[in-house]
């Protein structure tokens, strides 16, 4: 409830704090601690467009567990080659505010690299005032050293801005340590434009064939995360949680069928 008049007071105001959160957008991220690379998947071409892995991807949440607050996003992507391409769809609804962003992601294998960009389209319509949209560009890379692989990934690098509304500026970057076949870390932190930056730790474990475990831990704000993993052989299933300081927990549900 917080959350929300938070939210209905700077809409009031004009100014769109809660514009373009970087939410995660999948289960994998959600029990990851916002990673990209601790469980790759069609979805993580939300995050980076360098790490675009074919096949398609639907999830849906509840965010903070707010039975008005559904968040619903989809992901289809498919690689030829060596160039990569991704539909991702996102959606927070909500009857006094609702948030769309379609975007269309296109990477390149260089071998020793991965670049990516992406071009998004963000709608948003507070209650009571019209419907506003923008576009943005934003960018990313992905590179391999032996067990090691490091991401980078920067959103809103450019977009149209529109009266005094400005889209927040993002910066990540994570390496993933790959233990072994069953296990990897990840190490990564990220940063707003006038914020401090914020730094996690995550790791996944494959317990048994089909059955794999996420943790994670973030530093400002800090807070746990968790998830399970099922995992067919073209079919994967994940549900994880993450824990916030003040609100309640975010639950999210994934489903990924790979290509």
């Amino acid at each position: 409830m917080r959350l929300i008049l938070i939210i209905f007071i700077q809409f009031n105001f004009f100014r769109i704090a809660a514009l373009d959160l970087n939410l995660a957008a999948m289960a994998g991220q959600n029990g990851g601690s916002g990673s990209y690379l601790i469980y790759p998947s069609p979805g993580s071409a939300w995050k980076n467009p360098a790490c675009i892995y074919p096949g398609a991807e639907i999830s849906g949440s509840y965010l903070y567990s707010i039975s008005s607050l559904p968040v619903i996003t989809s992901t289809l992507s498919y690689a030829y080659k060596k160039i990569g391409i991704a539909a991702c769809f996102f959606q927070l609804g909500h009857p006094l505010y609702k948030e769309t962003i379609l975007s269309l992601a296109c990477s390149y294998d260089f071998n020793f690299m991965k670049t990516g960009l992406a071009f998004r389209q963000l709608s948003f319509a507070p209650e009571g005032y019209r419907t506003e949209s923008y576009i943005s560009l934003d960018g990313g890379l992905v590179w391999k050293q032996g067990r090691l692989t490091t991401g980078l990934s920067v959103k809103n690098i450019v977009h149209l801005k529109k009266e005094e509304i400005s889209l927040p500026f993002w910066v990540e970057l994570e390496s993933c340590f790959t233990l072994s076949e069953q296990s990897r870390i990840v190490i990564g932190l990220e940063k707003q434009a006038e914020y401090d930056f914020s730094f996690r730790f995550t790791s996944f474990q494959k317990i048994y064939r089909l059955l794999g475990l996420l943790a994670g831990y973030q530093f400002e704000p800090n807070r746990l995360s968790c998830g399970i993993s099922i995992e067919l052989k073209f079919l994967k299933c994940l549900f994880s949680t993450r824990f916030h300081p003040y609100l309640d927990m975010t639950h999210f549900i994934s489903i990924i069928y790979e290509f």
